[in-house]
C-alpha cells in the first residue's frame, strides 16, 4: 500500500496545524478541505460568482461563467531552504544554457509552438533540440511556500471575478495564506 506524501514527508500533526491555522483567517463563506490521497489542500469560496478564466493560449471570446473561487495548496517531498538555493541555482544555470541552444536553434524561424511544433532542419539542430529537452526535463520543480516541515505549491491565481468587492476578498484570502506560510 502506497503512503501519502503527508505522511511519507509531514507528520499527520503538521498538516492538521497548517489546515486549523489556514481555516483561521478564512472568512464567512468560505472552507478548507484535505485530500489525503492527492496530498491537497483546497480553500474555496462557497458562493458562485461570475468569472473568467485566465490562461494562455484561449482565444478571447471566452464567457465569463459562475465558479466558486478556489485555492490549491499540493503538499510536496519537503525541500529545505539551503536545497532550494541549490535547485534554484542549478535551474538558472540550466536555464541559461536552454536560452543559447533557444536562440541557436530559432535564429532564423519564429518561435511560435516553441518547442512543441519545432522541427530540427539537420542533424546539429536536431543535436541541440534533444540536448534542449534534456535540460528542460532536468530542472527542478521548486515549491512556492513552506509551512514547518511540509512544501508547498499553490495553485495559479487564475480565476478572475467580474464583481470588484468579490475580487478583493479573494485578493484578500490569498494574502491571509501567503502571510501564514514561509517563503525561501
Amino acid at each position: 500500500m502506497a503512503m501519502s506524501l503527508v505522511h511519507a514527508d509531514s507528520p499527520k500533526n503538521t498538516t492538521t496545524a497548517l489546515i486549523q491555522v489556514l481555516k483561521a483567517q478564512l472568512p464567512q463563506g468560505w472552507a478548507i478541505s484535505f485530500h489525503e490521497k492527492e496530498s491537497w489542500i483546497e480553500i474555496q469560496r462557497f458562493k458562485p460568482e461570475l468569472m473568467f478564466i485566465i490562461a494562455p493560449n484561449l482565444s478571447g471570446e471566452e464567457k465569463p461563467t459562475f465558479q466558486n473561487y478556489t485555492i490549491g495548496l499540493s503538499i510536496i517531498p519537503f525541500v529545505s531552504k539551503e536545497k532550494y538555493k541549490k535547485f534554484q541555482s542549478e535551474n538558472e544555470t540550466t536555464g541559461g544554457k536552454m536560452n543559447v541552444l533557444c536562440k541557436a536553434l530559432t535564429h532564423s524561424r519564429p518561435m511560435f509552438g516553441w518547442p512543441g511544433s519545432f522541427q530540427p532542419a539537420n542533424d546539429e539542430e536536431k543535436r541541440e533540440f534533444e540536448e534542449y529537452k534534456r535540460l528542460d526535463s532536468s530542472l527542478h520543480s521548486l515549491p512556492d511556500f513552506y509551512f514547518a516541515d511540509m512544501s508547498l505549491s499553490c495553485s495559479p491565481d487564475n480565476q478572475s471575478p467580474i464583481d470588484d468587492k468579490v475580487r478583493e476578498e479573494c485578493k484578500q484570502v490569498r494574502q491571509k495564506i501567503a502571510q501564514v506560510l514561509s517563503t525561501y
